[in-house]
């Protein structure tokens, strides 16, 4: 995730937190809860928590980070409702479609703000919001457009790679919109498309894999995810001699 980005979340939630608390004493300590399916030591994170301090909010000094990390889906949902009990001040949501949804409902009845990073999805197609510039209720956050970004790296891979016989399309659960996305979009290029649900993180990309070959005009694409990892898919579609497209730097095109 590019940092302006990250930048904007930690403001979101400092701002969200002030006004959640608006009227507390000098030396009020805030609760941030943060539910995610990566590292807290990955950069993103590292960079956020930076952000955070410039803010003036300093773990340890005048706040405390509650950072719940899994692989596991239904893991990271239970999280919400801990956190909720928790009395956290504001609850912020990685990529997962099913972790907001299940915040949504954990605060219907409170006033906490939930921040969420819609990676995997888009929050105005599901309802969650009323519009991205007024999303409503006690969300804010970002919303980076996935389905249609796919879409378009799609695209990208026909116009460079001048021999296609096949898109090998690897998603996960929360991947589902990507994956109608990519599936029309291969459609309307006349492409034939093979979708390969990965499960049970970490995920074993070789065996997903298992039988492509770009010597034969196999290409690769993928959703995002926050339970995927581009360099361990990347090393495999490399071993596979397959084309492909991706989000960040993490990722190759062969």
């Amino acid at each position: 995730m590019p940092a302006r980005w990250l930048f904007r979340v930690a403001l979101l939630i400092s701002l969200a937190a002030a006004a959640a608390n608006a009227d507390d004493p000098p030396g009020r300590v805030f609760h941030i809860g943060i539910i995610a399916g990566t590292s807290r030591l990955v950069p993103e994170h590292v960079a956020f928590e930076g952000r955070l301090r410039e803010l003036g909010y300093v773990e340890g000094r005048n706040l405390t980070i509650d950072f719940v990390r899994d692989d596991h889906l239904d893991r990271l949902v239970a999280a919400v409702g801990e956190l909720v009990r928790r009395n956290v001040d504001v609850l912020v949501i990685g990529g997962q479609d099913a972790v907001l949804k299940a915040a949504i409902a954990a605060t219907a009845t409170r006033s906490t703000p939930v921040v969420f990073r819609a990676v995997d999805f888009d929050p105005l197609a599901e309802g969650y919001i009323a519009s991205l510039a007024h999303p409503g209720s006690n969300l804010t956050g970002v919303a980076f457009q996935q389905p249609e970004l796919i879409a378009k790296r799609l695209d990208l891979l026909a116009q460079t790679v001048s021999h296609i016989t096949r898109i090998v399309l690897l998603y996960d659960a929360e991947g589902e919109s990507q994956r109608n996305a990519a599936t029309e979009a291969a459609s309307a290029l006349g492409r034939p498309i093979e979708a390969v649900e990965l499960h049970d993180p970490p995920y074993d990309y070789e065996r997903a894999l298992a039988g492509t070959d770009g010597a034969r005009g196999d290409v690769l694409i993928m959703t995002t995810s926050g339970f995927n990892r581009a360099e361990v898919a990347g090393e495999a579609a490399l071993r596979h001699r397959l084309p492909a497209v991706g989000t960040s730097h993490r990722s190759i095109f062969t």
